[in-house]
């Protein structure tokens, strides 16, 4: 994980690393076995994660039931839902191990890290649906889900939410030269996903001394802003759906 502070005690440097609960310090509440609400959220987003990668197809034409009994149909015939509930087993028992055997910052680690892939990849897939229910295609790949899970598996959920953030950033000067150039309005998003965590990681420290004192400092209130930032994308993509079929219809209309 990324430094989350440092600080010099004598002759030596102490660098404490970012866990689940920075900018706050203190692991005590954390630990593992026998404690089970640590070890909860563990299995909870390893268990969010493999329901992820299921074989999920859904379908409203034929009406609600209908489609709960073809969704379980699918789920019970493909090998896949099979492979990956061995998957989901055998990395319980190991989180259940790590949380029993291991020493406390083995377990904070892996724990911070599982808690960096399922609010990763949840933010990606909430745009991914939130996006294709607005303009009524699909909005974002898998695989940009997939990329921010990882992401924020490796240098926690704090860092991952930065990067979600950044990345439209660096993304909208090409997105924008590249309308202007060639009247496509369409980029993918993981180069600069990947592009976004390169520069928060090389300057991590200004990033995060001013994410912990003004975003992190927010507490929960900092879920609400999310909430509503997702409440503005799908306005603001219903709105330009919206103004596309306007245009396209005017189109059609001045050509006959």
């Amino acid at each position: 994980m990324l430094p989350a502070g440092d600080w010099i005690v004598g002759p030596l440097r102490n660098v404490e690393f970012l866990t689940l609960l920075s900018p706050d310090t203190g692991t005590e509440m954390l630990g593992g076995l026998p404690l089970i609400e640590p070890l909860a959220i563990g299995i909870g987003c390893w268990t969010l994660w493999c329901g992820g990668l299921l074989p999920r197809r859904w379908t409203m034409r034929r009406g609600l039931n209908t489609a709960v009994r073809v969704f379980f149909h699918r789920l019970r015939k493909d090998l896949l839902t099979y492979q990956i509930a061995l998957m989901w087993l055998i990395g319980a028992i190991a989180i259940a191990a790590v949380a029993w055997k291991a020493p406390l910052a083995t377990w904070v680690g892996l724990l911070t890290a599982l808690v960096g892939m399922a609010a990763g990849g949840g933010m990606i897939w909430i745009v991914r649906i939130v996006g294709t229910a607005a303009l009524r295609r699909e909005a974002m790949g898998f695989g940009d889900v997939t990329l921010l899970a990882m992401i924020g598996t490796f240098v926690g959920w704090q860092t991952a939410l930065l990067v979600f953030f950044l990345a439209p950033f660096l993304g909208i000067v090409i997105g924008v030269l590249q309308w202007i150039a060639r009247g496509e309005h369409e980029i993918p998003y993981g180069p600069f996903l990947c592009l976004a965590t390169f520069g928060a990681i090389v300057q991590w420290q200004p990033l995060w001394d001013w994410a912990r004192q003004s975003l992190f400092a927010m507490g929960w209130l900092l879920p609400a802003l999310l909430a509503c930032c997702m409440g503005l994308m799908a306005g603001m993509l219903l709105g330009y759906r919206l103004i596309l079929q306007i245009i396209v219809g005017t189109r059609g209309t001045m050509r006959r």
